[in-house]
């Protein structure tokens, strides 16, 4: 096993330390999926193969034609209120990493209902009640855009999108090639991605996460989840609450986040909000910064408010401001 270790490490780097050891693997399987050369367990190539087919097997989507909302899984989805005169624009909530619809269900939705708007909400392929738990590690970031697609056509109307996380790299990518009436970024992840800032913040965790295959592995314990996602001053309770719902994530789609996307002009250029939160342990503000200059809009920053801005304790400063932005901007 050392010997593996070594082979992986020493070329990269020329030293193992746990920090560097995470970041050498990162890159070396970063560098494989990049060019989706995926190795079958047992093919009798090279160590490479051997290596490499331990961390990136995986199962393909089994096709399901007669899916009412996507093409090849049924995916979960939620509508709720009804237009009204002040609010014509539909919302479709988007959520990120490690969660599902639930996120949106504990605050937001009952909000924005209250202030007149249609919201749809939904989970990703393989999260939450969607279809795809086996096979979720086999999923890209593109095919999380295909769901957003079919959410949206389902809309009927240009929506405006608001974006939780990898959900807004989702989103961006979206709206990267279709019209969409507005987009709401919430602690999203950067056009350059999230890098390798976690790898060296808990390289023990994210080795965890390399050899096991399971993105969950990068969130586990209760201690590290609070301290990435919450506020310190989160009630025991609805912390616990909150951590039961948190799943497995995609192997493809944490390296996607990693690495970031290509960055292009919005097609439609829609107005666009972008919400930094101040005591934010996952996304980087200075990358958040350079992302708000690419697309030549402000960023906004609530203090107090962790990366789960939507179910944090201050959750209702953020609605707010999203709200008034909304209301400035007609819809």
């Amino acid at each position: 096993m050392y010997g593996m270790l070594s082979y992986l490490i020493f070329p990269a780097f020329g030293c193992a330390t746990s920090t560097t050891m995470s970041l050498a693997i990162a890159w070396r399987l970063e560098n494989i999926l990049s060019r989706g050369l995926i190795f079958p367990l047992g093919t009798p190539a090279s160590i490479h193969s051997e290596i490499w087919s331990l961390h990136c097997t995986a199962t393909l989507v089994t096709r399901n034609s007669a899916s009412p909302v996507a093409p090849d899984v049924r995916l979960h989805a939620l509508t709720e209120g009804v237009p009204t005169q002040n609010h014509r624009t539909p919302l479709v909530f988007v959520h990120g990493a490690w969660h599902a619809s639930w996120c949106w269900e504990e605050n937001f939705i009952p909000f924005f209902v209250n202030e007149g708007f249609v919201c749809h909400a939904f989970d990703l392929r393989g999260h939450g009640q969607s279809e795809g738990r086996e096979a979720l590690h086999s999923f890209h970031l593109r095919d999380y855009v295909e769901d957003l697609g079919q959410v949206v056509e389902g809309a009927r109307e240009a929506p405006v999108l608001v974006a939780h996380s990898m959900g807004g790299l989702v989103a961006q990518l979206y709206a990267q090639e279709h019209d969409v009436a507005g987009l709401v970024l919430l602690a999203p992840v950067p056009v350059s991605g999230v890098g390798y800032g976690y790898a060296r913040a808990h390289p023990f965790p994210f080795l965890r996460f390399l050899f096991s295959r399971k993105g969950k592995a990068m969130i586990s314990g209760e201690k590290l989840s609070k301290s990435l996602f919450f506020s310190q001053n989160i009630s025991d309770e609805l912390f616990r609450k909150y951590y039961g719902e948190f799943q497995d994530e995609s192997f493809r789609a944490i390296f996607e986040n990693g690495r970031g996307i290509d960055w292009k002009p919005l097609k439609s250029k829609p107005p666009l909000l972008i919400v930094e939160a101040g005591r934010d342990a996952v996304i980087s503000g200075k990358r958040l910064a350079e992302t708000a200059r690419l697309y030549g809009t402000d960023l906004a920053r609530i203090d107090d408010l962790a990366h789960d801005v939507m179910i944090d304790v201050e959750w209702r400063k953020c609605a707010e401001l999203v709200s008034t932005w909304l209301t400035k901007n007609g819809f």
